[in-house]
């Protein structure tokens, strides 16, 4: 699966992410398997990097990028 740049923007009312949301999410990420972003290991990125917006030459913070693209905050579900 390939995500283009487009998917990757962020818009200025992205979240702060707390240390412990930080630590959650890379546990999250571990358990999963998922790839360094928080998708799918494997996900091949429009300029390498999600959190990299191409039209601005900005560069997001990685938890904050996760953060809005997984609003649902699937780190903070905890199984039975």
């Amino acid at each position: 699966e390939t995500i283009g740049a487009a998917d990757a923007v962020l818009d200025a009312a992205a979240p702060m992410v707390s240390a412990a949301e930080k630590a959650s999410i890379d546990e999250w990420i571990k358990d999963y398997g998922l790839d360094r972003f928080g998708n799918k290991s494997g996900t091949v990125y429009a300029g390498g990097n999600p959190a990299f917006d191409m039209r601005t030459g900005k560069m997001s913070d990685r938890y904050e990028y996760i953060a809005k693209a997984h609003p649902s905050k699937p780190w903070n579900v905890k199984e039975l």
